[in-house]
């Protein structure tokens, strides 16, 4: 499914790389996506989608 109006999304530690690239293909928004890694580890990647033509 497209999650066209996903801007933000907040993962704890079970996903996957590929988990994340399906994420990516289907969130054409997103702006924030933070990452709780173990107790303490908290990641904020801000994403900035860019177009090839």
């Amino acid at each position: 499914p497209m999650f066209g109006k996903l801007k933000t999304l907040l993962l704890n530690e079970w996903f996957t790389a590929i988990d994340l690239v399906c994420i990516f293909r289907h969130s054409p928004v997103l702006e924030m996506l933070t990452l709780h890694l173990g107790n303490t580890k908290v990641y904020h990647v801000y994403i900035k989608m860019v177009l090839f033509h």
